[in-house]
């Protein structure tokens, strides 16, 4: 089996800001800023990849998937900082 879409899912996002960094960085935005990272690395190797929010925006985790499913990916990716 080949991978050739590829689902990204930048966690939290709107009211869920989730964990938050000492330098008061909120998970939230980090995460969109790796997913917007790994998803320019996997398109310049001619991968076809979507991301679940490319804004500040709540999402369920119901949402995430339908998106997912929407695009027939045949990857997820879930990204959250924790430390």
């Amino acid at each position: 089996m080949s991978i050739e879409r590829i689902c990204i899912d930048p966690g939290h996002g709107g009211s869920a800001r989730g964990t938050c960094s000492p330098k008061g960085i909120a998970e939230k935005d980090l995460n969109l800023r790796l997913a917007k990272v790994i998803k320019a690395k996997f398109d310049d190797q001619g991968l076809r990849t979507i991301l679940t929010r490319d804004a500040d925006i709540d999402l369920s985790l119901a949402d995430r998937v339908k998106i997912a499913g929407e695009h027939n990916c045949d990857l997820f990716i879930s990204v959250h900082h924790f430390h």
